[in-house]
């Protein structure tokens, strides 16, 4: 019944961004329907503030776990919230889900897959004044195209 509330906040544009810490604990729930509703909630707010992205960082476990699921939904959206997640720390993490949701056998973890790469791309121009081999990563995203 929370995350309805919380989502039906989210889709009349109110700021939903307090309940953060507690819909993230949500995030190794089994129930289909609750994690369907924690990640949507997830890919809207994991990139947020500062806050919101420490938090979901916690997460990334569950979502490298849920990558191995049986359910083709649990594989896409949780390679969603991943790539969702703007720190330059976990690129490498995010390049290796992309990769391997990239050769998945279900045609929607493909196409997360390839939105993925967008984002990705998007995020390495960000950084590119970081620290972060911008080569090496471009290189990295080409070779998933392969």
């Amino acid at each position: 019944m929370g995350m309805k509330f919380v989502l039906a906040s989210l889709a009349k544009g109110k700021e939903a961004s307090q309940f953060f810490p507690d819909v993230v604990k949500n995030v190794v729930v089994r129930n289909i329907e609750i994690k369907k509703m924690v990640y949507i909630y997830l890919v809207q707010y994991a990139d947020y503030n500062e806050t919101c992205r420490e938090l979901a960082l916690l997460s990334i476990n569950t979502f490298q776990t849920d990558m191995g699921d049986v359910n083709q939904l649990f594989r896409a959206m949780s390679l969603r919230v991943l790539t969702s997640v703007r720190v330059a720390d976990i690129l490498a993490i995010q390049i290796l889900a992309t990769k391997k949701c990239s050769n998945d056998s279900s045609p929607y973890v493909r196409k997360c897959s390839a939105t993925a790469l967008a984002k990705l791309y998007s995020m390495i121009q960000h950084y590119a004044s970081d620290e972060v081999d911008i080569n090496e990563i471009k290189y990295q995203l080409i070779m998933i195209l392969e």
